[in-house]
């Protein structure tokens, strides 16, 4: 009797192991529909209030306060800022999923110094990690996008896409 239930219990066990591997699996590549995608290069990004045609280039800085990769990257974003002062039709804009006052707070502290800053949930434009940049042109289409911490000669590739006349 004692083997009988031995034998059972396993199977049960064998079972279960079985329906969780399922459901897991079916998890992982069979997500839900509404899961967030990435940014894709042509489409068309919405954020509420941006009015995009304002400049020939907006470069979107996603990013958070949390994220230290942003604050290694912070010296890049320092140059980014420095530049879009200069130039001609390219606006920069912050965009973070905490509170403004924070992410001002925040800007400051890592010397970076962007007027245009937004809070709004990262995944609203596609965005799945920070740092995201987000070259969108004046329709609102996305142009180029670069994610996590550049290396340089790629932050030089996007200085480039973003100031071609060199700012």
């Amino acid at each position: 009797m004692a083997k009988k239930i031995e034998t059972l219990a396993n199977v049960a066990i064998i079972l279960v192991a079985c329906v969780l591997c399922f459901v897991v699996i079916h998890r992982y590549y069979f997500s839900a529909p509404n899961q967030v995608k990435s940014v894709e290069l042509g489409s068309k990004l919405v954020a509420p209030g941006v009015d995009w045609a304002a400049a020939e280039r907006t470069l979107v800085v996603a990013i958070s306060t949390t994220c230290h990769y942003c604050s290694e990257s912070a010296g890049f974003y320092q140059r980014l800022a420095a530049q879009s002062k200069q130039a001609k039709n390219v606006h920069l804009m912050a965009v973070l999923p905490q509170g403004t006052a924070e992410a001002r707070e925040h800007l400051t502290k890592e010397g970076v110094e962007i007027a245009d800053v937004r809070q709004m949930p990262l995944a609203q434009i596609h965005v799945l990690g920070t740092p995201t940049l987000i070259l969108v042109d004046r329709a609102g289409t996305v142009k180029s996008v670069w994610v996590g911490k550049l290396p340089h000669n790629t932050e030089d590739e996007v200085v480039k896409a973003v100031f071609p006349d060199g700012g």
